[in-house]
């Protein structure tokens, strides 16, 4: 495994996806996600609410991921991760949460991935 770290705006990513840190309610609404809505295009935030309808309560538990296309990114798909909800986050949700995005990274097959 390669790991690198680069210093830039993660909308221009070029590879098979990046992460998301997302809300529980899956809705992209400031910082990095107000961009990918932006550059993204509305298509993202769709598939993100098609996705909260089929979840208990129409939410993700902390820690949980979901997989959406990358609509107008130059990245082929985006792993949201729900790390902000209504509590501070701690050590053991960060850890949830990159365990969760690598995992589903392994299971879809990626190979260059990006985190925030």
């Amino acid at each position: 495994m390669n790991i690198c770290i680069k210093k830039g705006d993660i909308t221009f990513f070029n590879g098979d996806a990046f992460v998301n840190t997302s809300n529980i309610n899956l809705y992209l609404g400031t910082g990095v996600g107000a961009a990918i809505a932006r550059i993204g295009g509305p298509e993202i935030q769709e598939e993100m609410n098609a996705k909260a309808k089929e979840l208990p309560g129409g939410v993700l538990e902390r820690g949980d991921v979901i997989l959406t296309g990358g609509g107008g990114l130059p990245t082929k798909k985006l792993i949201h991760v729900a790390v902000i909800g209504e509590s501070p986050v701690t050590e053991e949700i960060l850890r949830k949460c990159m365990k969760q995005s690598l995992i589903m990274a392994r299971r879809s097959g990626f190979k260059r991935i990006a985190f925030p």
